[in-house]
């Protein structure tokens, strides 16, 4: 996790705390725990709050290559409803890393941060080190909870009861609505308005995000308008006069698009209000267009 990753994870979280707490625990765990060697399984990652307020989550996991194969991570119905780092994985470097925050803290029990998928290729105990994590507390003050523990097992074999496999996706709903946020703090990308969004689907889960910056209000855009993007998102208009969308794609092609209400402008940047002045000024001219024609009528009939 690199610096500016944990300094925008802490200034985010603070941004969006509400409430406190003071007993710091908090426990990573797997759902199943028993797994199949060969055949690719959905793993999910658990969080045990422990009962205390949790708002923003870290996570660098290692792995041995060797023995683990990564297909997929899966972050649709995650808790974590606003990802700094969404999920990353590479099979060579044996690592699994992500960032979020939770709006308003989670504090009913095991929350659901996200699903690997991911194929075992030995029989044994096969074992993730979470290393360089944070857990943070819903305090206001960023306070570290203290995360056990540090080492997760899975149990691969031949064969396993229940046996978990992976369905097929038939989802053909759309990322759930989602309101993106404008922030303005130096701490983050040298003091620049900073686009900060994400969206949930309980389907696919989330496969990419993109951006629309426009001088005008769009109905359609195409396809090669649209710039791919990570949350946080530095806007290219920094004056705030342009119009924002926020594309939401999950991993079956549904995509969900949100706009972003723009900053207070001068009444010339307007659209509605050129709108309102060439109506106003159309309609003027037709309503002197009629007097012209009602007089023209009535000299002619005069003579």
């Amino acid at each position: 996790m690199n610096k500016r990753t944990c300094v925008v994870v802490g200034i985010i979280a603070g941004l969006l705390t509400v409430g406190g707490s003071t007993v710091q625990a908090a426990r990573i765990f797997f759902l199943p725990q028993e797994v199949t060697v060969g055949r690719e399984t959905e793993v999910s990652m658990f969080l045990d709050t422990e009962r205390e307020d949790i708002n923003a989550v870290e996570m660098t996991i290692r792995f041995d290559p060797s023995s683990i194969l990564i297909r997929d991570i899966n972050d649709g119905d995650s808790a974590l409803a606003l990802w700094i780092e969404r999920p990353r994985f590479s099979n060579v470097d044996g690592v699994v890393t992500f960032s979020g925050i939770i709006p308003g803290g989670y504090e009913s029990g095991q929350a659901r941060l996200a699903g690997l998928r991911l194929v075992t290729r030995q029989e044994g105990n096969v074992e993730f080190r979470i290393e360089n994590s944070r857990v943070l507390l819903n305090d206001g003050l960023g306070t570290r909870a203290n995360l056990v523990p540090a080492r997760l097992l899975l149990t691969a074999a031949e064969k396993v009861y229940p046996e978990v496999t992976i369905v097929p996706s038939d989802d053909t709903y759309a990322p759930e609505l989602f309101q993106p946020r404008i922030i303005h703090d130096p701490n983050i990308f040298d003091g620049l308005y900073v686009l900060v969004f994400a969206a949930q689907d309980k389907g696919s889960g989330i496969d990419y995000y993109a951006v629309h910056e426009s001088r005008t209000p769009k109905t359609f855009v195409s396809d090669s308008e649209w710039q791919r993007a990570e949350s946080p998102y530095p806007l290219k208009d920094q004056r705030r006069t342009q119009y924002v969308y926020i594309k939401a794609v999950d991993k079956s092609g549904n995509a969900r698009i949100v706009a972003v209400e723009l900053a207070s402008q001068r009444w010339w940047q307007q659209y509605h209000a050129w709108s309102i002045i060439i109506g106003g000024v159309l309609a003027v001219l037709a309503a002197g267009l009629a007097v012209f024609i009602r007089r023209l009528q009535k000299k002619r009939n005069e003579r």
